[in-house]
């Protein structure tokens, strides 16, 4: 059930990807963020990073893992929303302080 609407979101179901986020305890969040951050390993065009974003942002509270969080900024970076990485950085920095990936990117993006 789960992997039926992360595929309807896939194709473009804006109407799934609502379902998912208003009614996460229906379903298997973490999947989703998981299914977003191996999608993201085949992503060859700006379209497939943003749909592996959706995914991974949907589920990224519900995973709480610096590697998630650190891949989302990443992938924000990759699509030009530096604001959006460097937002995303700095709440994981406020979690995990001393996380040196986040530190070194928020540096490289502060530049």
């Amino acid at each position: 059930r789960t992997l039926a609407m992360v595929a309807r979101v896939l194709d473009g179901d804006e109407k799934a990807l609502t379902t998912l986020m208003t009614k996460q305890s229906d379903y298997h969040i973490e999947l989703v963020g998981m299914y977003g951050y191996y999608y993201l390993q085949t992503a060859q065009n700006d379209a497939a990073l943003e749909k592996s974003l959706t995914l991974m942002t949907l589920a990224q509270e519900a995973i709480n893992n610096p590697r998630l969080d650190l891949t989302i900024a990443k992938t924000q970076h990759k699509l030009g929303d530096d604001k959006a990485a460097i937002a995303t950085l700095n709440q994981l920095l406020a979690s995990k302080p001393d996380f040196e990936p986040a530190q070194e990117m928020l540096k490289s993006l502060s530049l």
